[in-house]
């Protein structure tokens, strides 16, 4: 069995970093003119030539020109986007999940899926998988990309791999895991807390079962949610920022710096910016992600995106080397994701990752909940949101208002906006019986998502 070196994937000099990410930009602006009718539009209208775009900065400043791309543009403009490659090769069609409205179509060519598997392969590498070793993906199936993706590079690593597209009952996937034993667990966080709570009814220990990692992306992982599942698997977990847009970006080692992610820089230009003017925040303040895809020269691909944004936030961490030896940019995680963060009393506060984070291990709850959140439509309204948490049992008053507290604290997070929020808009928490978390919002849920309905916004 061959396995690889624990940097085979990575540069390790800084500089070398720098250099080939600038000769890629070079390459990938030059494609995206020569070949994508959105793009050379786009150029144009700025007056901007691809000779303009040497490197990090020029691509930065010509992003802040507005050489950019919008969710509503990917939407409406797919046809232009797309480039010319495109009738000269296989093309997968993957969806983004809909959570903020229509999804979104995005075309993986060959050299697309290469990317992809470039930058996956960062993430296997860093949690110890190499050639060989059995992994079991319970990841979405198509149209959503967690699935597709994630096995496209098992098998470019050449893993061992079984994929369960259809939904499994934790039962049925505790012996799968014992006739397969496999090395990883490829798994939504939450559906690994679930795994965990359920099991105990067939009276099995998780960490008998021989898992050592577990990978999880496609939804919001707290820390305490990450080392929770760790505990109750015996398993070291990763977390992965990824999009159906860009593949897998961002990614975790064992030894990182604590509360940090990876970025792969080996195939995504991104920094941290002000929403607002698209300038890079200074070092240690939250701002929104600016991505662009890198390509080399020779490669043709199906879709390139040049200063595209998720909406999340993070911040990038100071840091010239981390813990773990690597030199790719490190960002803060978790990453709070776009879709799951509202403005009150104009501040940002934080539903999905506030809620999980406070009630993670709680004996009184399921884990289950949901946020609806409602924007006035009236003058004299106020904002509201009301939290519903589910409950494995009866709680006792005191418990509810530890808990309530708890939940307040996480979901705003700053000390000093709580009066104000609390003043201005209408909060509520519900302890709701096992079940019945969507009662009254069926209009809200459609049938296979591809990831639990965390907050509703109307």
């Amino acid at each position: 069995m061959i396995k690889q070196e624990p940097y085979a994937f990575e540069i390790k000099d800084r500089k070398e970093v720098d250099e080939k990410m600038n000769k890629m930009i070079r390459s990938t602006v030059k494609l995206a003119y020569e070949h994508s009718p959105f793009w050379k539009r786009k150029f144009d209208a700025l007056n901007i030539k691809p000779s303009d775009i040497t490197d990090q900065d020029s691509l930065l400043k010509a992003n802040k020109k507005g050489l950019t791309v919008s969710d509503q543009e990917l939407i409406n403009e797919l046809n232009y986007l797309a480039t010319d490659f495109v009738g000269d090769s296989y093309i997968e069609e993957l969806w983004t999940s809909g959570t903020r409205g229509r999804p979104k179509r995005m075309l993986y060519g060959p050299y697309d899926i290469k990317r992809s598997n470039e930058q996956i392969q960062l993430a296997y590498n860093a949690m110890g998988l190499s050639t060989g070793d059995y992994v079991l993906n319970l990841f979405s199936p198509y149209p959503y990309a967690s699935g597709p993706l994630s096995l496209a590079c098992a098998r470019y690593m050449k893993l061992h791999s079984l994929k369960i597209s259809s939904p499994i009952s934790t039962d049925g996937l505790l012996q799968t895991i014992k006739i397969g034993n496999p090395k990883s667990l490829f798994i939504a966080a939450n559906r690994a807390r679930q795994v965990a709570q359920e099991s105990e009814s067939f009276g099995e220990k998780l960490n008998n079962l021989g898992i050592e990692t577990v990978f999880t992306g496609g939804e919001t992982c707290t820390k305490e949610k990450q080392d929770k599942i760790s505990d109750e698997w015996g398993a070291d977990t990763f977390d992965t920022w990824a999009s159906t847009e860009l593949s897998a970006f961002g990614y975790q080692t064992k030894d990182c710096n604590q509360n940090t992610m990876h970025i792969a820089e080996n195939r995504v230009f991104l920094n941290i910016v002000d929403p607002a003017t698209l300038d890079p925040v200074s070092k240690e303040e939250r701002g929104v992600d600016l991505v662009s895809t890198l390509y080399d020269v020779g490669e043709k691909p199906a879709m390139i995106l040049l200063g595209y944004s998720h909406g999340d936030s993070s911040k990038v961490i100071d840091s010239i080397r981390c813990n773990c030896g690597r030199t790719y940019k490190q960002v803060a995680w978790p990453i709070d994701r776009s879709d799951e963060v509202v403005k009150m009393a104009m501040h940002n506060i934080f539903p999905v990752s506030g809620t999980e984070s406070a009630i993670v291990g709680s004996p009184f709850l399921t884990g289950e909940f949901c946020c609806k959140y409602v924007e006035p439509k009236e003058l004299m309204r106020r904002q509201s949101l009301e939290i519903r948490v589910e409950t494995k049992m009866n709680i006792p008053e005191d418990e509810k208002c530890k808990l309530t507290d708890k939940i307040l604290k996480y979901v705003i997070s700053d000390p000093a906006t709580h009066e104000i929020i609390m003043s201005q808009a209408i909060f509520s928490i519900e302890f709701v019986d096992k079940g019945r978390i969507y009662f009254g919002w069926e209009d809200y849920l459609r049938p296979k998502r591809a990831k639990p309905l965390r907050l509703i916004k109307v």
